[in-house]
């Protein structure tokens, strides 16, 4: 814990995922419960922290909770149906605990009809109040998205990369490149690697992977290296290779120039998380900010013998197809 003073409030942040053992837990709660009206402690936690780590604390804390704060919403949705049923017990160990007056923010940047009412039946809780941007302030976010099919993706992906790095402009020079499977990121962080270092004028590049089976500490300092590098032995940091579920948290920032996806996106959901990665300048510059997909006929049949064995929903495969479809025929959509 690091203790933040402002003029009047001492701010307390806590998050509950780097609690190791039960004597932590306990030293926060006796903190929390003795905390004067000057004292804000702030917990920080993911689902299964809460539901299956110490689920005993909501109990503990409940008549001292004051806001709730989820954030990313609609992954309720698309993890909660699936995977991730932790998200699906949340209702019974946490929000039908808290008093009704206590007021809950939730956050997200892809919402639908069906995602908000999924999200509300999940969590018991009605949403009472929306807030949404206009048409005219969604439109400053715009992008170039472009398809490629090619035998060899991955060297036309490296070729966009390079150029990037080795364009003498203004623009920013950090890439983003997603794929669906972990083991594929990992090898292509050292594809990536390997290829800028045979070249003499952009060997100083470095290249960060995120993957699931790093700890949320580990993904969280290196997002920061990142997007903010504290050290100028890290500002050469600009090709980050990660997957969709661990890769589209906390990468807002304006000096995201490329998205580079290496196979199909696994669902329309992805689809527009990952295009809001990039382009997050005003105005908006779709010529010079893309999301690139490249795709190999074997990405192709991989998804629909996914979508035949059950594996994806068939939403999946259909919004693939109707990828396929549009943008292989067109070299630009913004």
């Amino acid at each position: 814990m690091r203790k933040t003073r402002t003029a009047n409030t001492t701010i307390v942040p806590v998050h509950l995922d780097e609690v190791k053992n039960l004597n932590e837990l306990n030293a926060i709660l006796s903190l929390i419960k003795n905390a004067d009206d000057t004292t804000c402690v702030i917990i920080f936690s993911s689902p299964q922290s809460i539901t299956a780590k110490y689920p005993h604390l909501v109990n503990e804390l409940k008549s001292l909770i004051r806001f709730v704060v989820v954030d990313e919403l609609h992954l309720f949705t698309s993890f909660g149906r699936s995977f991730r049923n932790e998200f699906n017990h949340l209702k019974q160990k946490l929000f039908i605990k808290l008093n009704n007056l206590v007021p809950m923010l939730f956050l997200t940047a892809t919402c639908t009809e069906r995602i908000l009412h999924s999200f509300e039946t999940m969590i018991g809780v009605s949403i009472t109040h929306m807030d949404w941007p206009s048409a005219k302030e969604l439109s400053t976010r715009r992008v170039g998205i472009y398809a490629h099919y090619s035998e060899r993706p991955s060297q036309n992906m490296f070729k966009v990369i390079k150029n990037t790095l080795e364009y003498s402009s203004s623009l920013p020079k950090k890439s983003i490149v997603y794929s669906n499977i972990r083991r594929r990121v990992i090898d292509l962080q050292q594809q990536i690697g390997n290829y800028l270092d045979a070249d003499d004028h952009i060997n100083h590049h470095e290249v960060i992977v995120i993957h699931g089976q790093l700890s949320k500490v580990e993904q969280g300092t290196y997002t920061r290296f990142f997007l903010d590098p504290e050290h100028p032995e890290d500002a050469n940091i600009n090709v980050l290779c990660t997957t969709s579920g661990d890769g589209n948290v906390g990468l807002d920032s304006p000096h995201i120039r490329n998205v580079l996806r290496m196979d199909l996106p696994p669902s329309p959901l992805d689809f527009v998380q990952e295009i809001g990665r990039a382009g997050r300048v005003i105005p908006s510059d779709p010529a010079n900010f893309s999301y690139i997909l490249y795709f190999s006929f074997e990405n192709f049949i991989s998804v629909v013998l996914a979508g035949s064995f059950h594996l994806i929903q068939p939403i999946s495969l259909t919004f693939c197809t109707y990828l396929l479809r549009t943008l292989y025929t067109s070299s630009s959509v913004a």
